[in-house]
């Protein structure tokens, strides 16, 4: 169903992103730390082994949250 009233945007001034206000957001930070550590029982053999670069890419991420 469309919106009948929707938001009016202005792009012509800057609109900062709120990205600690999106479910993915949420979701990686209330998560990441757990599926580190059950990884190597639950996925290594489906998607091979933890990459180090994973948590330097997570953490970046949600440093740009703040």
């Amino acid at each position: 169903m469309l919106n009948a009233s929707p938001t009016a945007i202005d792009f012509d001034v800057y609109q900062p992103r709120k990205p600690k206000a999106s479910a993915y957001y949420r979701c990686v930070e209330d998560h990441f730390e757990q599926l580190e550590t059950v990884w190597d029982e639950r996925y290594q053999g489906r998607f091979g082994f933890w990459r180090p670069y994973v948590m330097d890419v997570i953490q970046r991420y949600l440093a740009s949250g703040s």
